[in-house]
């Protein structure tokens, strides 16, 4: 991960973390033309990711998948598994069939 300043409208700066991975994913968003809500990038893959494969309820493969090196990190995505968090990965699961495919 790099760093870079960024200008805003205002003449403001302020540091941003650049990412290649996200930077790459959100120029594919953009050139297939996917609407996806602001703020939509590889983390949000990632979290949705780790979050289903939280299901199994192990945390070790959690910690494999994600590339963790401590446990305490994979374990926060087993105890997230929630009501909430299926509402959320069936509303995206929805969103990517009736807008994606």
């Amino acid at each position: 991960m790099q760093s870079a300043i960024k200008t805003n409208a205002d003449g403001t700066e302020k540091y941003i973390n650049v990412n290649l991975i996200t930077t790459k994913f959100s120029r594919l968003i953009k050139k297939i033309r996917i609407n996806v809500p602001k703020g939509t990038g590889f983390y949000s893959l990632r979290r949705t990711a780790a979050t289903i494969a939280a299901k199994s309820g192990d945390p070790f493969a959690v910690q494999r998948l994600l590339g963790h090196a401590d446990l305490r990190m994979a374990t926060r995505y087993v105890q997230d598994v929630t009501v909430q968090t299926d509402r959320v990965i069936e509303n995206s699961r929805k969103f990517i069939v009736d807008n994606i495919l």
